[in-house]
C-alpha cells in the first residue's frame, strides 16, 4: 500500500503533465483500499478519481466507465463498511 501511496504523491505532483494517469492511480489505490475491506477509504479515493476523470474525459470512454463501476460498486457495499 506503501508503494501506491508514494506513486500517488509522485503523480500529484507532476500532474500537470498527465492528470489522467494520477486519477487512474487513485483509483488504484482505491482498489487496495477495497481489498483490504476498508471500504470508506477506498470510496474516498474511487470518488476522489471519478471527479477528475469526469472532468479530463469523455463518458463514453473505457477508464471513466470502469471508475464509475467501482463507486457503483462501493455505494452498495454501504452495509460492509470497516476500518
Amino acid at each position: 500500500m506503501t508503494y501506491y501511496q508514494q506513486a500517488i504523491e509522485i503523480e500529484k505532483s507532476s500532474s500537470t503533465d498527465n492528470p489522467v494517469n494520477y486519477a487512474i492511480g487513485l483509483n488504484n489505490v482505491s482498489g487496495c483500499y477495497y481489498e483490504m475491506k476498508m471500504y470508506t477509504e477506498a470510496k474516498q479515493y474511487a470518488k476522489e478519481s471519478l471527479g477528475l476523470l469526469e472532468e479530463l474525459l469523455a463518458p463514453n470512454q473505457e477508464e471513466l466507465i470502469k471508475v464509475k463501476k467501482c463507486v457503483d460498486l462501493l455505494e452498495k457495499n454501504k452495509g460492509g463498511e470497516s476500518q
